[in-house]
């Protein structure tokens, strides 16, 4: 079975950060790798450029508000899983 995200669902997040560093050596430099990274959240937007997840929900009826977004490109997503919601 296929693990497709969709908005609105709760997902686990793998992505490559930028790691960014001063005065280094060549040598020094070539050791520097992206840092992995993972984000939480409730999945509220995915198209071909970014995936956007907010780790904090406002529900309203009139509309939810959210906290901790973060807007990650595509281009460095590795992996997004769905994960199960639990009701409280």
């Amino acid at each position: 079975m296929r693990n497709e995200a969709k908005i609105g669902d709760y997902v686990k997040v793998s992505w490559l950060d930028t790691v960014h560093k001063d005065d280094l050596s060549l040598a020094e430099a070539k050791q520097l790798k992206p840092s992995k990274s993972i984000s939480y959240g409730k999945l509220i937007w995915l198209d071909d450029d970014c995936v956007v997840v907010a780790g904090t929900i406002f529900p309203d009826d009139e509309g939810d508000e959210y906290r901790d977004v973060s807007s990650i490109p595509r281009s460095i997503v590795s992996k997004i899983v769905r994960l199960k919601e639990v009701k409280l």
